[in-house]
């Protein structure tokens, strides 16, 4: 006896690559090197102007009574009513 080997027809070609399992792993590790890219850059970011400094909501005058700047007075987070 002879063996021969059998071929896939052309629409079961998928099935040659690689698994999803790999694929969505890959996903992932591209989305966690992004994340992992920002964190080391965030300082720099910040320097350039990209990312608001942290504190800088502090200064918002908290529960301010109506006036020119605030019509309606300020809320407790300094916001504009």
């Amino acid at each position: 006896m002879t063996s021969t080997k059998q071929s896939f027809p052309s629409f079961l070609s998928f099935t040659r690559g690689p698994s999803l399992s790999i694929k969505l792993m890959v996903a992932g590790l591209v989305i966690t090197g992004c994340f992992i890219v920002v964190a080391l850059f965030a300082p720099t970011f910040q320097a350039w102007g990209w990312l608001q400094d942290p504190t800088q909501s502090l200064s918002n005058p908290i529960h301010e009574p109506p006036s020119w700047n605030h019509w309606f007075g300020t809320s407790r987070q300094g916001y504009d009513v």
